[in-house]
């Protein structure tokens, strides 16, 4: 039986991290990371204002709550023989010259595909109004099996902009390449 995971981010004080900024004419959003796949056309719209030295985990902490990952993880992430895979973009072209050059290897992840796969009878969401179109916050994920397509380990959730699933096999890669800056909560099917 396939498993899935809400990827979440660890980030100890003995990290380095990253204050990013938005253009002010720019019209984008950084949410949008979780819907669509992002270039380094998209990250030309920020700016890193701020950089913290300290450890170099493999999801670099940031302000936008973005995933900017080593290129290790990118391997771990798209190493296996799902049908859709995460969205990279390098932001080497955003890092300032007071950022070490160890940051030229991170990209921003992004989905392929977003998918609705969400009970929305799960008694931990909580929406932003009656439309239920946006959850606000949730306790948990509770997923529709039999909606989540076959070959699929890496997606973004319709209907909640801040959260990116993967299968049990990228978990696996994740773990086995000891990989620092994130963690797992595995979500209910039904």
């Amino acid at each position: 039986m396939r498993r899935f995971f809400e990827l979440r981010r660890s980030w100890p004080e003995s990290y380095c991290s990253l204050r990013i900024g938005r253009a002010l004419k720019s019209k984008v959003c950084h949410l949008d990371v979780y819907e669509n796949p992002c270039d380094e056309s998209y990250l030309q719209n920020y700016f890193i204002s701020h950089y913290k030295p300290g450890h170099f985990p493999d999801v670099l902490p940031n302000n936008n709550g973005w995933f900017i990952v080593s290129s290790e993880f990118c391997r771990a992430l798209n190493d296996t023989d799902a049908e859709a895979k995460a969205y990279t973009a390098s932001i080497a072209s955003i890092l300032p010259t007071f950022c070490p050059d160890i940051l030229r290897s991170y990209s921003l992840l992004s989905v392929a595909r977003v998918v609705d796969c969400l009970d929305l009878s799960s008694p931990g969401l909580n929406w932003f109004d009656q439309t239920r179109n946006l959850v606000k916050y949730f306790d948990s994920l509770r997923f529709c099996k039999d909606k989540i397509p076959l070959g699929i380990s890496f997606f973004g959730l319709m209907r909640v902009p801040c959260v990116f699933i993967i299968s049990d096999a990228v978990r696996d890669n994740i773990i086995n390449s000891k990989l620092t800056g994130v963690s797992f909560k595995e979500c209910e099917l039904v």
